[in-house]
């Protein structure tokens, strides 16, 4: 079995290794071909994947009516996103040999700054639904007060903390303080309470729904639980489409350890490094591009109630016209 480290790139300087990104120099001559191939599809993915996410961002944010600082924790996620598209261009570059391979600072300061950044991109996802639930709990204890605020306060503190702790754990992961099965771990420990407080939430608002629709509560504390319970079901998908990606992609990059990549299986550690990498490139344009169709279904119901009240509204009066003669 090879070193785990072995098809990885090192950079000697920092004594850093990049658990993402795939050393193709090491790769037999006969596999040239299926590189540049499969490489060529990542940079294609990532160059049309970029401008349509920024497309979908900017109409989210224009579009959408939610409390400003769960829209900021949204838009920070996907404009860190373009950053990360950045990121891999410049990885993939390096990685198919375009460029020569730094081995000496200045030269690789490039490959260390993206390559790391990555790294801290893909644990900040990890984050990214904790930071989600956080902002609804607190929104779900401060009901009464909560939603009539329009303080970003909250989501400025939750975006940093969830970029502080991401790149935290891209550092231990790049210098090999945290090793991939750790990170495994790590990501269950993480993810298992973010579900469990998540469906109880999802509970406790919808049986508080029930109890404020048979009793005289105000309309601002109706529409935060509506809200929350609007929020939530949306969160299914980003839930769904997150742990999808995570779990495939860290599976995929364990497996891609046990895969000598100068050996007879080579081929198959190219095709393992470009699934991990277009699952990383795709999954965020999927997630915003459902929000949006949430967002725009949810309008249109409310737009064929709000009809429908109104037509009720105009038999009404006509009625009471009629009976006026």
């Amino acid at each position: 079995m090879p070193d785990l480290q072995s098809n990885i790139l090192y950079l000697p300087r920092l004594g850093w290794y990049l658990p993402i990104y795939i050393d193709y120099a090491l790769l037999e001559g006969r596999h040239a071909v299926a590189k540049h191939f499969f490489l060529a599809i990542n940079l294609l993915a990532v160059s049309i994947c970029a401008p349509l996410a920024l497309h979908l961002t900017r109409q989210f944010y224009r579009s959408t009516v939610i409390h400003p600082s769960l829209k900021l924790v949204y838009v920070v996620h996907f404009c860190t996103y373009q950053v990360f598209c950045i990121s891999s261009i410049v990885c993939l570059i390096y990685q198919g040999q375009y460029l020569i391979i730094p081995k000496t600072f200045p030269e690789d300061l490039p490959i260390t700054i993206f390559g790391a950044h990555k790294i801290e991109y893909q644990w900040s996802q990890v984050f990214f639904t904790l930071v989600i639930v956080i902002e609804r709990f607190v929104a779900t204890i401060r009901m009464r007060k909560y939603e009539r605020s329009r303080n970003i306060s909250l989501g400025v503190v939750l975006c940093l903390v969830q970029q502080a702790l991401g790149g935290y754990l891209g550092y231990l992961s790049v210098t090999s303080s945290l090793n991939l099965f750790l990170s495994f771990f790590l990501l269950l420990f993480l993810i298992i309470p973010v579900s469990l407080v998540f469906v109880y939430i999802y509970k406790f608002n919808k049986s508080q729904l029930v109890r404020v629709l048979s009793t005289p509560f105000t309309l601002s504390i109706k529409y935060q639980i509506i809200e929350n319970l609007y929020v939530f079901k949306t969160l299914n998908d980003i839930v769904g489409l997150s742990a999808f990606c995570l779990f495939s992609t860290n599976i995929l990059i364990v497996a891609s350890r046990f895969i000598d990549i100068g050996g007879p299986y080579g081929f198959w550690q190219i095709i393992i490094s470009f699934l991990t990498e277009l699952i990383f490139t795709t999954t965020p344009v999927l997630l915003i591009w459902r929000l949006n169709r949430n967002e725009s279904l949810r309008k249109s119901v409310r737009g064929k109630t709000m009809a429908r009240q109104q037509e009720g509204a105009d038999h009404y009066f006509k009625d009471l016209q009629e009976s006026w003669k």
